[in-house]
């Protein structure tokens, strides 16, 4: 459920409690496989699979969740009901937001940060 709590640069801050850790959880599970297009590998390299399935992936969104930095989703993926859409319309259509520790968000025109 999110609540208004405040005024940034004349736009709506909105907590949504245990987003933070939804989205840590989520670009682990991400990270944890092998990346599926190394099989897509016209070449067939087979020795670059095994390297890969020996390593696991990495992304700049799950190193910036580990770390604690604020992060830039897509609005989709904060998900949530249709009250926290009419509290925050810059979640639909292209909007983005920034995501810190504390599960605030709030709207950014800065780039998302890639799932992986």
């Amino acid at each position: 459920m999110a609540y208004r709590i405040g005024s940034v640069s004349g736009s709506e801050r909105l907590k949504v409690d245990g987003l933070y850790s939804h989205l840590l959880d989520r670009a682990r599970r991400n990270c944890s496989g092998p990346d599926p297009r190394v099989y897509l590998s016209p070449d067939g390299g087979l020795t670059e699979v095994r390297a890969l399935l020996a390593n696991p992936r990495r992304s700049v969104r799950l190193d910036k969740l580990e770390a604690g930095e604020p992060i830039v989703v897509a609005g989709w993926e904060v998900g949530g009901d249709r009250r926290l859409h009419q509290d925050a319309p810059w979640l639909c259509g292209q909007g983005r937001a920034k995501v810190r520790s504390d599960d605030t968000i709030e709207p950014t025109d800065e780039p998302w940060d890639r799932i992986s």
